[in-house]
């Protein structure tokens, strides 16, 4: 046994449930990217919801990235003035990726990442088409970019090994797909 493999046996089991082993099953069957991906996300306790639902959020303070706006447009939101004001953050994602449930957040003028890390509440829109496979697919998107992978809400277990969601960042997050011309629709 190696020592690694000593230290790791002599670590108690996590408690608050175990933490999803995403990066160790096997390729799904599914030809589907979508299917596996909202699979995935729901596992990481993400939620996947309709453009109908952000109207209960409507008195809440927002943070929009600016790619969002068209999205959103129709809603009666408000920009929060302050980044740790808002209460939802609302970001349009490069790509979703299917084996992970993660999504990849670029930088670029006018995106506000931090809409994506500093709410309780991150809506992130992804056009149909934005789906990969595998994690290999989208680490080229960002190159020469600063980016963030979001794979499911905040969570730690850094405190007494209980698991809590919400510490380091948003304690949900919620993925939106939708086609390439709902930024159209007014």
């Amino acid at each position: 046994m190696t020592d690694r493999e000593i230290i790791l046996n002599a670590l108690p089991d996590p408690i608050g449930g175990d933490v999803p082993k995403i990066f160790s099953r096997p390729r799904a069957e599914s030809a589907d990217g979508w299917e596996l991906f909202e699979k995935r996300f729901s596992e990481l306790g993400g939620r996947i919801v309709r453009l109908h639902e952000l109207q209960n959020l409507a008195t809440k303070s927002w943070l929009v990235d600016e790619d969002a706006r068209g999205f959103v447009r129709h809603l009666n939101y408000q920009t929060a003035n302050e980044i740790w004001e808002a209460e939802v953050g609302v970001t349009v994602a490069d790509c979703a990726v299917a084996e992970t449930g993660s999504l990849l957040i670029r930088a670029a003028h006018g995106r506000r990442r931090m809409a994506s890390l500093a709410p309780p509440l991150h809506v992130a829109f992804v056009k149909e088409t934005a789906i990969v496979e595998t994690l290999d697919e989208a680490m080229p998107l960002a190159a020469g970019r600063t980016s963030v992978i979001i794979t499911g809400p905040s969570r730690t277990a850094d405190i007494a090994g209980t698991l809590i969601r919400g510490v380091h960042g948003p304690g949900e997050v919620w993925v939106i797909r939708c086609d390439e011309q709902s930024d159209q629709r007014s």
